[in-house]
């Protein structure tokens, strides 16, 4: 089950970059994760459901980023320097992500 909910989250987040401003296209997330539109609705109650999992998903991440870069600097300005720098990578990613280009 696990694994057919991260495939749901890794493809609305596709999806959702891609369609921001339409509708949530569940059949088009589906259909990314290789999944049948109902699989979704099985892990997701409606669309809203989703939309948030994806938000917490993708926050989630960001958070982990910024915490790996800090790690156990001691200073403020290397702290400030630190989240600076995860967020601009973490900016980066997400273009190359809705681009399509691999991350190595």
């Amino acid at each position: 089950k696990k694994v057919h909910r991260q495939a749901i989250l890794e493809a609305a987040e596709r999806v959702l970059g891609a369609d921001l401003r339409e509708c949530v296209a569940v059949d088009r997330i589906a259909a990314r994760a290789g999944l049948a539109k109902g699989t979704v609705y099985n892990y997701f109650c409606d669309k809203a459901a989703l939309v948030e999992a994806v938000t917490q998903s993708v926050e989630a991440r960001a958070a982990e980023r910024i915490n790996q870069a800090v790690g156990n600097l001691s200073t403020p300005g290397a702290r400030v320097a630190a989240v600076i720098g995860a967020m601009f990578e973490g900016v980066a990613k997400v273009v190359a992500y809705r681009r399509g280009i691999p991350q190595w």
